[in-house]
C-alpha cells in the first residue's frame, strides 16, 4: 500500500523491509445484503483509498456509521502529496449521503476512541474547508476523528450513542 516512508505522513519513519502485501476491496468483504452498522477505518493516511474501496456499499446505503481517522497531512502525504485529499474524503462521504461530525474527546479512555452523541460536534458542509484548514495548520499531527451518519440514520444517533 504505501510505497515510500513519506507516505505514511510520520515525520520520523525509516524503512527497515518491504513487504508486499493484498489488497481487497471492503465491497468485496460484505455479503450482499448485509447492512453495516459501524464501520471504523484508521489507515494511517489511506483512509480515501480504502472509502474508494467500498463505494458499492455506499451506493447501496448499506453504511449506517463510520468513524474515520481524519489527519490531512497522513492524507496528503497517502495520496501522492494532494494537498485536496482531506477535502476530497469528506466531498466523497458528503456526496454519498453522510453527515460529518468530529468527535470531541471527553478526556475518558484513549482519545476519540470512546465517545457519546454528546461528544459530536457537527461538521456542516459549508464549513469543510475551514475544518480542513484548522487541522493542518496543526503540523504533521494536527487531526482528529470523524463520525460519517447516513442521512437515512440521523434519527438513531441520539439513542445509539446515548451515554448515562
Amino acid at each position: 500500500v504505501m510505497r515510500r516512508v513519506e507516505d505514511v505522513g510520520e515525520p520520523n519513519l525509516t524503512t527497515v523491509r518491504t513487504i508486499n502485501i493484498e489488497l481487497t476491496r471492503i465491497d468485496s468483504l460484505i455479503d450482499k445484503d448485509e447492512m453495516v452498522v459501524f464501520l471504523k477505518i484508521d489507515t494511517d493516511g489511506h483512509e480515501l483509498q480504502a472509502l474508494r474501496g467500498a463505494t458499492k456499499l455506499f451506493e447501496e446505503e448499506r453504511v449506517k456509521y463510520m468513524k474515520i481517522e481524519f489527519v490531512p497531512y497522513a492524507l496528503e502525504m497517502g495520496n501522492a502529496g494532494s494537498p485536496s485529499a482531506a477535502m476530497d474524503l469528506l466531498d466523497l462521504l458528503d456526496g454519498y449521503g453522510f453527515h460529518v461530525y468530529d468527535i470531541m474527546w471527553n478526556g475518558v479512555g484513549l482519545e476519540g476512541e470512546f465517545f457519546c452523541v454528546h461528544d459530536l460536534r457537527p461538521v456542516p458542509r459549508e464549513t469543510f474547508e475551514s475544518f480542513v484548514e484548522r487541522y493542518k495548520r496543526i503540523v504533521h499531527y494536527g487531526g482528529t476523528n470523524i463520525l460519517a451518519v447516513h442521512r437515512n440514520h440521523l434519527a438513531d444517533l441520539a439513542l445509539d450513542l446515548a451515554c448515562e
